[in-house]
């Protein structure tokens, strides 16, 4: 066996080559092992421990109010490590240092290192299976990372769930929760309450946590696990009175209001999208929590530099042509709803493709009612799909639907047959990759 690897592409491939969970969403549970993660990172010298830290989980909004922390944190002065998922054009995405991508011989150090680890751990005999998992690595790998540029401060967001998650290997200063919805149920269960409770495994004893915006029957169930671990916690309805707010191409704005005495924060936000003012409240909530009778000003200043792609991102002002990750059927509308209000003439084509642990039923009702054509495609060579069974379910809703299961030629097609016709491409964070990437070399 390789015992380096030269380039980057080929330690990614490394990394790739064992069980990965976010290719194969029908593998079972017996997969999640935090034992399995602990003595990994064990061999290591336990890096999650060099740094302090911020957990986020949730269905929606993590990756966005993760950015915007790290970026409170940087303008305050801070080396800030940010881990999210999933990536769209590069694994180098998911591993940054101060919202910013390293040079490729950062990365490279750390896999050769965790390689050659590996290659020489007796018997591999590591809890739950011979193998960890490809997440697994990816996570141990920006744990290192993190120490080796000697962050301060690291914000991590879960791969799936919590409770199993490869991230629950923390001891953070803060959780944050974001909205929770029905997702993953082959892993997470089939309920909401069920899918909160996975969610909740990351809240730790005595450990301050922040509950975004949720359903009453997550919400009990995250006020009941903080409860039971005397985690103090805020939930940010409690907390704020999100108003004005406006979205432009250029980003958004809009006023937090706080209950207790009323004042007025003033937030601007390149990141488009209504939801993104909740997840502005939820972000400077916890750096409050975690910076007492610090100016607002500067985690506000910071909030104004987060950008993370795949989030409404604007591929072409005119005609309008947005790329977003929405995959659940609340995500969906409000990407919906937000691509109207920045292109009002209601005659959008949408460029849809969504894996086969997704809502497409739920997801079809509400984008059939918004768009004048759409085009069906598959969410790229990383999920499990089938888009003939899509279409037949747009089908029976919308009399205007067309199959074109590469992506790239889908968009194609649009550009081409409908060259001034406004286009969000939705359904998927793999698709808005690859289609991201296309239009970056056109």
């Amino acid at each position: 066996m390789k015992e380096a690897f030269d380039k980057l592409e080929d330690g990614f491939r490394w990394i790739e080559s064992y069980t990965n969970l976010e290719k194969k969403a029908d593998e079972v549970k017996r997969f999640y092992r935090p034992d399995r993660m602990f003595t990994l990172l064990e061999l290591f010298q336990n890096p999650q421990n060099k740094f302090r830290s911020i957990h986020l989980a949730g269905s929606k909004g993590k990756g966005s109010t993760a950015a915007l922390v790290a970026s409170g944190l940087q303008e305050k002065g801070y080396r800030t490590g940010l881990y999210t998922s999933p990536h769209l054009l590069c694994y180098q995405e998911r591993i940054r240092i101060n919202l910013a991508l390293l040079d490729d011989t950062v990365y490279l150090n750390q896999i050769n290192r965790m390689h050659n680890v590996l290659l020489n751990y007796p018997d591999r005999n590591l809890p739950g299976g011979n193998d960890p998992t490809t997440f697994e690595l990816l996570t141990l790998l920006a744990f290192l990372i993190f120490e080796a540029q000697e962050c301060r401060w690291a914000v991590v967001e879960t791969g799936l769930g919590g409770r199993l998650d490869a991230t629950n290997t923390l001891f953070p200063e803060l959780c944050i929760i974001t909205p929770i919805e029905k997702e993953h149920t082959n892993w997470l269960g089939n309920t909401i309450r069920e899918i909160a409770g996975e969610k909740a495994g990351i809240i730790k004893q005595e450990t301050p946590v922040i509950f975004a915006s949720q359903q009453d029957e997550a919400l009990s169930v995250l006020k009941e696990t903080a409860a039971l671990r005397n985690a103090a916690f805020k939930y940010i309805p409690d907390c704020f009175d999100i108003m004005n707010g406006t979205l432009s191409r250029d980003g958004t704005s809009g006023d937090l209001f706080r209950k207790a005495g009323g004042e007025k924060v003033s937030v601007f936000l390149r990141m488009i999208g209504e939801i993104q003012l909740s997840n502005a409240a939820a972000a400077l909530t916890a750096l409050e929590t975690l910076f007492p009778g610090e100016n607002p000003d500067v985690w506000i200043k910071g909030f104004s530099h987060a950008l993370l792609p795949g989030r409404m991102q604007i591929l072409s002002r005119h005609p309008l042509i947005a790329a977003d990750g929405a995959h659940t059927p609340r995500s969906l509308g409000m990407a919906i709803h937000d691509f109207f209000r920045l292109e009002e003439d209601g005659k959008g084509i949408l460029l849809f493709a969504c894996g086969d642990d997704k809502n497409a039923d739920e997801m079809a009702a509400i984008a059939c009612r918004a768009f004048k054509r759409i085009v069906i495609t598959t969410p790229g060579y990383f999920k499990k799909s089938n888009p003939r069974k899509v279409k037949s379910i747009f089908d029976g809703i919308h009399d205007n639907v067309s199959l074109i299961e590469d992506p790239v030629e889908a968009f194609k097609t649009i550009l081409e047959s409908a060259p001034d016709s406004p286009v969000l491409v939705a359904g998927s964070f793999f698709l808005a990759g690859e289609i991201i990437g296309l239009y970056q070399k056109i």
